[in-house]
């Protein structure tokens, strides 16, 4: 932690874009659509009214309520509906499947701390300018993803993601290795021998049995912001991450528009099911999200990617690998340069072992 042991978060120049914030009075279908616009996974939920910040208005509370997930959340525990009040809304018969008029406010509500919301990474932690960095970084080795930093007027002038601090940290480490300086020794650990680091079970889908509500289940009801998607050998192909949640606003046009005439090798029965075929059910039932849901997680990962490249210009990276020898200090480089949250632990085959997240770096540059 010598790298930010004497740092105050005024000292490194964050990125920060205009902040998008939602009111309290907001509908929920409105903060969602602010988030596609601006290419976002969250806002802060400023309270007019009472003056202050709320919390954040997170991406994976647009899909519970926004799309009605019903019969996703029919799958998950009444433990995990209990501690969240985002699924408790959208499996009730008030606000399912319109919530359209449902209000932001109505998720901080709740007179207790929403934990499912804290432990999905929406919990709210602000700190000034003259805050330790180490404060921060103590602050995203718990599930916390996000910082916000509140000016003298009490409203927000940044917020510190996980991406700005693994682009300030390569900057620092690219730094010190131009001017010839020694690296801490914990940036030459590796997955391998650092006690674990990074070797937890991951949490997967397979590209051809499950369904995209499937990924997105597990994604929910274990507080991550991502999956893996593999192939019939259990090799890793992909991921299917929170991000892609917040195309679905042009995933519907993408499916009616650009996939009229692509065959899947999805079944249904002995007859083949074509993306066409899909989206034909989501024209006729109206229901955008579920039909997509629908879609086995390689069909759904195939849209995403032609989504985000003909609406977004862009080409969507796909899952970051790296081997169970690699040096801290790469896998930093890899997440700086990918702008992900995660790597994935594999070996030579593509086999998952494990996966490193933001977090896991986080603590253990707080440990060592």
């Amino acid at each position: 932690m010598d790298l930010f042991s004497t740092k105050k978060v005024g000292d490194f120049p964050f990125a920060s874009k205009a902040i998008v914030e939602v009111k309290k009075t907001d509908t929920v279908d409105a903060a969602f659509r602010q988030l596609v616009q601006h290419k976002i996974l969250s806002a802060p939920v400023y309270d007019d009214e009472a003056g202050k910040y709320l919390g954040f208005f997170d991406i994976t509370d647009a899909l519970a309520l926004i799309y009605s997930v019903d019969l996703l959340i029919s799958a998950i525990p009444d433990s995990m509906l209990k501690k969240s009040t985002a699924l408790r809304l959208a499996t009730s018969g008030s606000t399912s499947p319109d919530c359209t008029e449902l209000l932001v406010g109505s998720i901080f509500d709740s007179e207790e701390e929403d934990q499912d919301r804290v432990d999905a990474g929406a919990a709210w932690h602000p700190v000034t300018e003259d805050a330790e960095m180490k404060e921060v970084m103590t602050l995203l080795a718990t599930s916390t993803r996000r910082v916000p930093v509140i000016g003298e007027d009490g409203r927000i002038t940044k917020i510190i993601s996980q991406s700005h601090v693994t682009h300030v940290l390569n900057e620092l480490l690219k730094e010190m290795e131009a001017n010839g300086e020694e690296l801490p020794e914990v940036f030459s650990k590796t997955p391998k021998n650092s006690g674990g680091f990074g070797m937890r079970d991951v949490l997967t889908v397979e590209s051809e049995t499950q369904l995209a509500k499937d990924a997105f289940r597990l994604i929910i009801e274990n507080g991550v912001s991502a999956v893996g998607v593999l192939d019939e050998e259990g090799k890793l192909l992909s991921s299917i991450t929170t991000k892609d949640i917040r195309l679905f606003g042009s995933m519907e046009e993408a499916a009616l528009q650009r996939l009229t005439a692509e065959q899947t090798k999805r079944t249904d029965g002995e007859k083949p099911v074509s993306i066409q075929d899909e989206a034909a059910k989501v024209k006729a039932g109206g229901r955008e999200s579920l039909a997509l849901m629908d879609l086995n997680c390689g069909d759904f990962v195939s849209m995403v990617e032609l989504t985000a490249s003909n609406k977004e210009g862009i080409t969507r990276a796909p899952a970051v690998v790296v081997r169970i020898d690699t040096p801290i200090r790469k896998i930093i480089s890899k997440l700086a340069l990918t702008k992900k949250h995660r790597v994935f632990v594999c070996d030579e085959s593509r086999t998952p072992l494990g996966v490193v997240s933001v977090s896991d770096i986080a603590k253990l540059l707080i440990s060592g």
